[in-house]
């Protein structure tokens, strides 16, 4: 498990794999989504799936919240929007691969 504290001391290498790594613990899994077929063509143009607007992740972010909070707690820190938003973005990468 990849704590709060690792990840800021590495942040550039690790922030997928932390993210993805609570993604999963929380079993956010976009693979079987109705939106993977957007997600890969979103992410043709933007690494970040920054074109996808921002108000769709913040819904599925607040829709998690409390298990990704759980998660985030056992690794040092808490849930915040952006957080939340990074951990469903990690997760549709994932998938799309």
């Amino acid at each position: 498990m990849i704590t709060y504290q690792e990840y800021m001391e590495d942040s550039a290498n690790l922030h997928h794999a932390f993210y993805l790594e609570i993604a999963q613990e929380c079993g956010i899994n976009y693979s079987k989504s109705k939106d993977i077929e957007r997600i890969k063509n979103a992410l043709k143009t933007d690494e970040h799936l920054n074109n996808i607007p921002l108000r769709e992740w913040d819904s599925k972010a607040e829709s998690t919240k409390r298990s990704i909070d759980r998660a985030l707690r056992n690794r040092g820190t808490w849930y915040s929007l952006a957080a939340g938003v990074c951990v469903h973005k990690a997760a549709a990468k994932e998938a799309a691969k």
